[in-house]
């Protein structure tokens, strides 16, 4: 008899949490012996568990807690660019209420970081890959990375870089629903090939060119000929404000326009052509074929420059992310966050539903 599944797996975020605290309590072992009487080091720390304490304050008081004037006294001092980590002074507040110190407070701060840090990339891994045993990887990685513990002596507020997945994991979540209809972010879709055909034998899925042939373009194509006949092709004089074929006005009549034939030099009425022909596109227009299109007829592809713009700027977002692992300045999250954002909505609405994934990153 097969044993019915346990609804609560290992992959489940709540056991990945479970998962990746034990890991914190051994690697900063043996912060947990005393948890309520030291500090992981000294130096920055106690300017942190002074922003700890400044916060509850200040709430308590009902004071603006970006002015205190606790320092430089009697003038005071403006907080802006101090490094209170907020966020973390609103969650530790509740927590001084319940009884811990500010020690024991500090502490759960820094083991916060890294359970939450590991655990964002883990779901944003997941939610990229769908493999569970990467994604732990991933946030193993991230969570638990050198630079982290560099700054587990002392720097809480870089240390609090656990947000960072969390932001990028809701964007793609936010942008997926808003512009691919709830669809897989990086699902491959079928790119057609100049043949016109699918992915492997697969029917084509191609979206709309960026110029859309309109029906005398296919006449034109099919015929060789030009769509539209002006009276000047028909043999008679032309009106006496007709345009041109690409939109030029005629400011005289050509001996073509009066029935005579074309003069060596005079286009036909094939098009005005701003560049002289060459070898391959003259027996392109003789067999009726747009020199744009393939030889069946499918419209161009006219994709590989957006494919190429679009891995750039994949790329440009992995290396800003990365690079903000190493960062050491709470100014470059935040120009990350904004540029991350602002490159990735131009990405998609770039044109990235054009094509899948993997034919994007190949090319």
């Amino acid at each position: 008899m097969r044993l019915a599944r346990p609804a609560f797996a290992l992959s489940h975020p709540l056991a990945m949490a479970g998962v990746y605290t034990l890991i914190s309590l051994l690697l900063t072992w043996p912060l947990l012996l005393h948890f309520g009487d030291a500090l992981p080091a000294g130096g920055d720390a106690w300017q942190n568990v002074w922003n700890l304490w400044w916060l509850r304050k200040a709430i308590e008081s009902g004071q603006w807690p970006f002015h205190t004037g606790y320092k430089y006294y009697p003038y005071g001092v403006n907080l802006y660019f101090d490094t209170m980590v907020p966020l973390a002074g609103l969650l530790g507040t509740p927590l001084q209420w319940l009884g811990l110190n500010l020690l024991s407070t500090y502490n759960v701060m820094v083991l916060l970081s890294f359970v939450l840090a590991a655990l964002g990339m883990y779901l944003l891994a997941r939610y990229l890959t769908g493999d569970a045993l990467a994604s732990f990887i991933a946030g193993f990685i991230f969570g638990f990375c050198p630079y982290h513990f560099a700054h587990l002596y002392g720097h809480l507020n870089l240390m609090w870089m656990q947000w960072l997945p969390y932001y990028i994991l809701f964007l793609l979540k936010a942008v997926d629903g808003a512009i691919g209809q709830g669809e897989p972010l990086f699902a491959p879709t079928n790119v057609p090939s100049p043949k016109g055909g699918g992915k492997e034998g697969e029917p084509s899925h191609q979206g709309e060119p960026l110029f859309a042939p309109t029906e005398n373009d296919a006449t034109a194509q099919q015929g060789g000929i030009n769509p539209v006949p002006t009276p000047s092709d028909q043999g008679g004089p032309p009106p006496a404000s007709t345009p041109s074929h690409q939109g030029e006005q005629r400011l005289a009549p050509t001996p073509s326009d009066q029935g005579g034939p074309p003069p060596a030099s005079t286009p036909s009425d094939q098009g005005e052509q701003r560049f002289a022909p060459t070898e391959d596109a003259a027996p392109a227009r003789q067999g009726g074929i747009n020199p744009a299109s393939t030889g069946d007829g499918t419209p161009p592809l006219q994709q590989s420059t957006i494919y190429n713009l679009q891995s750039t700027i994949h790329n440009a977002l992995l290396a800003g992310f990365f690079l903000v692992l190493t960062a050491y300045s709470e100014w470059t999250y935040v120009a990350f966050l904004t540029l991350f954002t602002i490159f990735y909505l131009l990405y998609r609405l770039w044109g990235v539903r054009r094509g899948g994934w993997r034919q994007m990153t190949r090319l």
